[in-house]
């Protein structure tokens, strides 16, 4: 017989003796049961255990060859066994009725695999035939169906753990039910625990060593995943040999194996009496295990034991599956959840730059990575709260040396890592660097993994004994206080599965490096714009209100001066100045057309005189230059058409100015064709043919980039901004169209753009009734008491704008502030306010946002020298009506007054 005794543990590397402990023996099986072992062929038996003659009934009559098993329904059990039991997995047979008791048997059998063994095992089943039968099999499908249903709609794989862990405790009724898990090296940690009303949970979150469930342990678990423990304390069977055989039969899928020893001292430690053990199996390997406890002994109700071992194997495979489909699920919604934090991250502009991202999403992955701490590297930026200023170069180097992902669980496993660290608490940390960002990646940490519970109650011992042969057999099953000083300093393993996740992770950060790095690219390029513009609007400004003074004294001078010396240096001026005004125009014109502030109009006009009116404007140019014009527009063109007739002719006036300038002595020929037209829409092509100067393939390059000519010497030879044709390429554009260019030094150009225009179809006269434009004329004394309010401050524009409204005969007031024009419009009455923009004390924006706040109805005019799209654009917002430019010719001004005042009626 064995014998066996406790022994203290004296060494750490005791703890792997455990894997010599004996778990099947053979000779011995639990007294709740009984067993009989017959050859393969079912005729003659081999073994059966000491208490069978008492389990079937048999008194006198001796156990021979030829014993005769009826079930309840007549039938042979022992040739249903031969026909049913072709593997080694346990199979339900049916039941016997024992003469003289109060009880049945339940017989199960299966194939013993050394030898192939019929093992038959009879279990008592009480009562015979019980009314509450039917009962009983309802509520259990009922309590199946339920439980299938819950581990299927949890929430969460925690959720899902924890519900399935409760519904079992309650269905089964034992005191104590406990799920946990291994992990890589084999030590366990509780998911899970579900305990009888009234109890407390002991084990929730315990970890254990792997020398608690040895790797032979495992190995059966795995083939033979149930097993019942009905008493620790009930005395075991012998089995005894029926024919001589020295070699006992293999009891792997026994439902009568009995527990070793160590086991049944570890249960009761425990204070277990009764276990019922279901592996939780995933692809086939074992994941964890399901342990019910319960502190009296206990089997399950004899007429629904399979049942409940079905129930069991049910609730495996479906945890099993749908563990499986909740690993697979929570991943993809960590990383749902995680790439949704990005999106929000990168759309939420209050979070400042990327540096403080990064603080949030690390808070973030702490909790959806599982560890304590992090460190995120790329490119020239780093994020980390658990690093020392030495931690982060080591991090920074390991992760450029690298790879692959590399961990560790504890410090002492690389001495280069003492400095780590900026707490004492870290000792694991997991390196992953990224694959496509040199020297990038991230860092996790880990604080020492340590909670066990000395669940056993003997801690720092172990049973030795030796069996028959005398082999000393080790069984280290209570040793938690020395597996705790092997794992102290030690964090939890690293899940194989990071590096998956931590892919999706590289490319989250990689594009929210990327990102930022657009938007700081952006941000560069919107400054560069920026002060492009405030240096146009400054520039403009303080050009334009000079300039505004210079017009407007000399028009009020040539209008009053009779020598015609002096009118001829006046003339001089005013071609100089309008010179000026159209290069500053022109300025403009590209500010507007690169910040799309420039709207396409959609008329009714006469194509044809609109054409004309072109030609018109430089047959003076062109017969300085002893040109000629010639205007040739097919006949199918129409002559009224549907479109932005002023944008039109501002691209003709570029062309055919440039085609003037450059041409000494020439023809140049305008013709008109049509293009592409379907039933609403009709493509005109405008050609412009010069024999001129012409270009060479280089300054062809040049032709439409911004502030750039040809040759430089052009602009002092012929003058210009550079800006004609950048800008009548943009409008081309805007109208629907392409602008090509053909040229050859020498010998000429011809620049070719077509514009899209709608159909017309209907009488032009009566459209143009609503069209047509006040013919200013000579100036006249206007007949209507307007009053005006001037807001200026600038003295010579005061003088200027006094003399034209002076001229017109019109009654005003001038004020040099906002505010005195604020004070005066409540109190008085006009009928337009010309205000400027620039004004002290306060300005014309919000001089004007006043005025409407009691005024709604009286027209506000900005005029002013700032005349930059964003300028109108912030006119309008506070409700002003209109924008005239600073310099403004007389006759701009009488169009300006004419549209809100009608001083021609």
């Amino acid at each position: 017989m064995e014998q066996h005794q406790q022994v203290k543990l004296t060494s750490i590397d005791q703890l792997s003796e455990c894997e010599s402990e004996d778990l099947i023996h053979k000779h011995f099986i639990q007294g709740y049961g009984a067993c009989l072992v017959l050859d393969e062929k079912g005729e003659n038996l081999v073994f059966h255990s000491k208490n069978l003659k008492d389990f079937l009934g048999l008194k006198k009559e001796k156990l021979s060859n030829n014993l005769k098993l009826i079930g309840v329904d007549g039938v042979d059990l022992i040739q249903l066994a031969l026909k049913k039991s072709v593997c080694a997995a346990a199979q339900f047979l049916g039941y016997m009725e024992v003469d003289g008791s109060d009880y049945s048997l339940e017989v199960l059998s299966h194939r013993a695999p050394e030898k192939n063994y019929l093992v038959l095992e009879f279990v008592p089943y009480s009562p015979v035939r019980s009314s509450e039968d039917a009962h009983l099999n309802s509520l259990l499908l009922n309590q199946l169906s339920s439980l299938v249903s819950k581990l299927h709609f949890s929430d969460s794989l925690a959720d899902f753990i924890t519900d399935a862990t409760n519904i079992i405790q309650e269905f089964l009724q034992y005191e104590r039910v406990v799920l946990y898990k291994f992990n890589q090296d084999w030590s366990g940690e509780v998911l899970a625990e579900g305990v009888e009303a009234g109890k407390e949970k002991k084990y929730i979150g315990l970890h254990f060593p792997a020398s608690d469930i040895p790797s032979q342990a495992r190995a059966l678990f795995s083939i033979n995943p149930i097993r019942v423990i009905a008493d620790v304390n009930q005395e075991k069977v012998e089995i005894i040999s029926s024919s001589n055989e020295d070699e006992m039969f293999d009891q792997t899928y026994s439902s009568l194996r009995i527990a070793s020893d160590f086991h049944l001292d570890y249960l009761k430690n425990m204070g277990s009496c009764a276990t019922l053990t279901v592996s939780i199996l995933v692809h086939g390997k074992l994941w964890g295990m399901l342990s019910c406890h319960h502190p009296e002994p206990r089997i399950p109700p004899f007429n629904h034991r399979q049942s409940i071992f079905s129930l069991i194997t049910i609730i495996g495979h479906t945890f099993s599956n749908q563990l499986q489909s909740k690993l697979e699920i929570e991943r993809l919604n960590h990383i749902n959840r995680f790439n949704k934090n990005m999106e929000q991250f990168r759309e939420m502009h209050k979070l400042g730059d990327i540096r403080n991202k990064l603080v949030i999403l690390g808070q973030f992955l702490i909790n959806d990575m599982e560890c304590d701490g992090i460190g995120i590297f790329i490119g020239d930026l780093d994020y980390d709260d658990c690093l020392s200023s030495k931690g982060r170069r080591i991090v920074k180097e390991t992760l450029r040396s690298i790879k692959e992902p590399k961990s560790f669980q504890s410090l002492s496993e690389n001495p280069d890592y003492k400095d780590l660290f900026s707490s004492k608490d870290f000792v694991g940390g997991y390196f992953y660097p990224f694959k496509n960002s040199k020297g990038g990646g991230v860092f996790l940490a880990r604080k020492e993994w340590l909670h066990t519970v000395n669940w056993a109650g003997k801690p720092n011992t172990f049973t030795q004994y030796s069996n028959k042969d005398g082999k000393v057999v080790l069984g280290v099953r209570n040793s938690f206080e020395t597996w705790e000083e092997l794992v102290k300093g030690q964090s939890k393993p690293w899940d194989l599965e990071l590096s998956s996740f931590c892919d999706e992770l590289e490319n989250a950060v990689i594009n929210l490096y990327v990102v930022d790095q657009l938007n700081y690219a952006k941000e560069k390029s919107e400054e560069s714009i920026r002060t492009k513009s405030q240096f146009l609007a400054n520039m403009s400004h303080e050009i334009r209100t000079p300039l505004n003074g210079i017009i407007g004294l000399t028009e009020l001078a040539i209008e009053k001066v009779g020598d015609k010396e002096q009118l001829t240096h006046l003339n001089q001026v005013m071609k100089s100045s309008n010179l000026l005004m159209r290069v500053i125009n022109d300025i403009l014109d590209h500010s507007r057309l690169d910040s799309g502030v420039v709207d396409k109009e959609h008329q009714v006009f006469n194509h044809k005189e609109s054409l004309e009116t072109v030609v018109d404007l430089f047959i003076h140019a062109s017969e300085a230059n002893n040109n000629e014009i010639e205007l040739n527009i097919a006949e199918n063109v129409p002559e009224t058409l549907i479109g932005d007739k002023f944008r039109v002719q501002q691209i003709l006036n570029n062309i055919v100015g440039n085609s003037v300038k450059f041409t000494k002595n020439g023809l140049i020929k305008i013709k008109v064709s049509k293009g592409l037209e379907d039933d609403e829409n009709i493509q005109i092509v405008y050609s412009v043919t010069d024999n001129g100067i012409g270009m060479d393939s280089k300054a062809l390059g040049k032709l439409f980039k911004p502030f750039e000519q040809a040759d430089n010497s052009i602009t002092r030879t012929y003058g210009g901004s550079g800006l004609g044709l950048s800008i009548t390429k943009k409008l081309v554009a805007l109208l629907e169209g392409e602008l090509s260019i053909q040229s050859e030094l020498g010998k000429g150009t011809t620049c070719i753009f077509t514009i899209q225009y709608k159909k017309y179809i209907g009488d032009l006269k009566q459209e143009n009734k609503d069209l047509e434009s006040v013919a200013l004329g000579p100036i006249k004394k206007s007949k209507n008491k307007f009053k005006i309010l001037v807001v200026e401050d600038e003295v010579i524009n005061i003088y200027v704008i006094k003399g034209h409204l002076d001229a017109i005969g019109l009654d005003f007031t001038v004020v040099e502030n906002g505010q005195d024009a604020v004070n005066l419009a409540k109190n008085d009455k006009f009928d337009l306010i010309l205000m400027d923009l620039h004004l002290p004390i306060l300005n014309g924006y919000d001089a004007s946002k006043q005025i409407r706040e009691f005024n709604k109805e009286i027209p506000i005019v900005a005029v002013s020298a700032a005349a930059l799209p964003e300028d109108i654009i912030k006119c309008k917002e506070v409700g002003m009506n209109d924008h005239l430019s600073k310099p403004y010719l007389r006759d701009s001004l009488l169009e300006c007054l004419n549209k809100y005042l009608s001083l021609s009626s």
